[in-house]
């Protein structure tokens, strides 16, 4: 297991590749089942430009996590971007050999509103 603080720098070294634009970087660093989600490194840069056009650039780290799921070391960043006013999330998974098993940027997730939040059980 790797500790949280270096499951931190490690989503961090992830997340600066990517915007460093350094795709055989992170071809090279990802699991083959990884390499089979991205197909190609081609399609892997294709997919960081479509972002790139879609959502901007990253300008500010809103904050940062690190959470132990199942087998994967997961890294979570959010940060505000230039082509859009949505907070967006970075999420870096990685294996128990420090290989990139996982990778999104989306929107961040929020939770629905619900009425029933402030519901009181009443006997």
């Amino acid at each position: 297991m790797i500790a949280q603080s270096d499951t931190l720098n490690t989503g961090r070294e992830i997340a600066k590749l990517y915007h460093d634009g350094d795709v055989k970087a992170i071809w090279s660093i990802s699991t083959s089942d990884m390499q089979k989600a991205f197909v190609s490194i081609n399609d892997l840069r294709n997919l960081r430009e479509s972002i790139i056009s879609n959502l901007g650039t990253e300008v500010e780290v809103l904050s940062e996590q690190t959470v132990k799921e199942a087998n994967f070391d997961v890294y979570t960043r959010v940060g505000r971007w230039t082509g859009t006013a949505v907070a967006i999330e970075i999420v870096v998974a990685t294996d128990e050999l420090n290989k990139l098993a996982g990778f999104w940027i989306r929107p961040q997730r929020v939770a629905a509103h619900s009425p029933h939040l402030n519901y009181q059980v009443k006997s």
